[in-house]
């Protein structure tokens, strides 16, 4: 998208598929059109070495970097020429409103017919008067929200939820950082808040788990007793890059995975205190609901899950039961908690704890990934299909509007570690055979 001369327009860099460097000609000059990613450090805002040599081609009115994704800076594309109006000349450019990352969830009874109500209210009163970006769904089981909320709006937002008589009692979970969360706002209607597989109907969600504030749960995990069994109800590729020591943590990528496995590990297990933590408390509040209601006694989890318990780390000072990073479900992909780095890079097996995706669209497999090999396999994954897709794509208006494909591999064979890791193996010995070169590349 092209504009006419003296005109300036932005538009923000996708996460993927960012091609080589693009210049086009313009009437009486060249104009950079596409600009790749400059890969950083989160303290610093110069590009990298080897891409250092591209920032004396920027143009004059060549905006700042800016913070899209926790691993990576971001430029924005710009089709621009050397006159400015005086219109340009005279304008100020708008500030950034700071925003919060919060998490909030309520297991209460709705009707379908409540459900589409609330829904159409919330997305009312969210999006033009709040400006809130983030997910919240809606169902027969309650509400369960991710947002990004203006600094300046927080109260706003407790006040209109609290204001709705089904979620009066409703809280709100700061996040541990706040940087770049969410691009746009999705009010929807699921059929249920997580999707477990086990009908809220089933179960009597009243009877929930004992709720520990961080500092009882600090306190308990640091003298659990020898029959005490401490769960990780989260994804295995969650709990890679960061967990509470000696917890157990299953290899499963669902949650309905996670409840059967659960189910397993607590069998004959029914006097036995049973400690639970996921992310910000919703998963652990159905689990916990399953079991009370299957008879077990002693259950307890982490109220406000591991975002709360970090947010009390910072602010206690005390020494961190969790180490490594908390993932994320949103752009962030991960806050840390500890500088602990405990995942691997999938490609060359040294240390890292930063996910992507795979550049191509068609694969789009998740995999942690760094900086230098991020540089060697064009933000892909290695297979050749992927880098072939990523390097015939060179003008920015054919990535946005060529129509979403379905990937070419199932839920499971896109996120789980083992799955992923032998099929990264696998692309590289293929490319090695063509490529000695780069045989030199260690898997993990």
């Amino acid at each position: 998208m092209l504009t006419s001369p003296g005109l300036l327009t932005t538009r923000h860099c996708r996460s993927r598929r960012i091609p080589p460097l693009l210049v086009r000609r313009v009437p009486n000059q060249s104009v950079i059109t596409n600009i790749p990613r400059f890969l950083c450090s989160r303290s610093s805002t110069a590009a990298s070495k080897e891409n250092t040599s591209l920032l004396g081609h920027l143009p004059t009115t060549y905006m700042t970097p800016v913070w899209r994704f926790p691993h990576r800076w971001c430029l924005r594309t710009l089709y621009s020429t050397n006159t400015s109006t005086s219109s340009e000349k005279n304008a100020q450019p708008t500030p950034i409103t700071e925003r919060c990352t919060f998490s909030f969830y309520a297991f209460v009874p709705l009707t379908s017919e409540r459900a589409i109500e609330l829904r159409k209210y919330l997305k009312l009163q969210l999006k033009d008067p709040l400006q809130i970006l983030g997910r919240v769904y809606l169902s027969e089981e309650g509400i369960n929200g991710q947002v990004s909320c203006p600094s300046t709006q927080t109260v706003q937002l407790r006040e209109l939820l609290e204001s709705i008589p089904e979620f009066q009692h409703i809280t709100l979970n700061e996040a541990i950082s706040h940087q770049t969360s969410f691009e746009k706002l999705v009010v929807t209607v699921r059929k249920q808040l997580v999707r477990d597989g086990v009908s809220i109907r089933d179960i009597d969600i009243h009877q929930q788990p004992e709720y520990l504030s961080p500092a009882e749960w600090h306190s308990e995990l640091s003298s659990l007793p020898s029959n005490a069994l401490l769960i990780d109800m989260r994804n295995n590729y969650e709990s890679t890059i960061g967990h509470f020591q000696n917890a157990v943590r299953p290899e499963v990528t669902t949650f309905s995975e996670e409840i059967q496995v659960m189910k397993d590990l607590v069998q004959g297990k029914e006097e036995d205190p049973i400690y639970m933590y996921c992310t910000g408390g919703i998963r652990c509040s159905k689990a916990g609901a399953i079991l009370k209601s299957a008879g077990f006694r002693d259950v307890k989890m982490l109220r406000g899950g591991i975002t709360a318990y970090g947010r009390f780390i910072r602010k206690s000072g005390l020494p961190s039961l969790y180490i490594g990073k908390n993932f994320t479900f949103d752009q962030r992909l991960g806050e840390a908690i500890t500088n602990d780095v405990l995942g691997t890079c999938y490609q060359c097996g040294t240390q890292s704890d930063q996910y992507v995706n795979c550049a191509s669209d068609q694969c789009n497999t998740f995999f942690i990934q760094c900086t230098a090999c991020a540089i060697k396999h064009h933000d892909t994954c290695g297979d050749q299909r992927c880098i072939d897709d990523v390097l015939t794509h060179t003008d920015p208006l054919e990535i946005t509007s060529s129509p979403k494909q379905p990937t070419r591999w199932q839920h499971t064979d896109r996120k789980h570690p083992h799955i992923v890791r032998r099929r990264i193996s696998e692309n590289l010995e293929r490319r090695t055979k063509d490529n000695p070169g780069l045989a030199t590349c260690q898997i993990a």
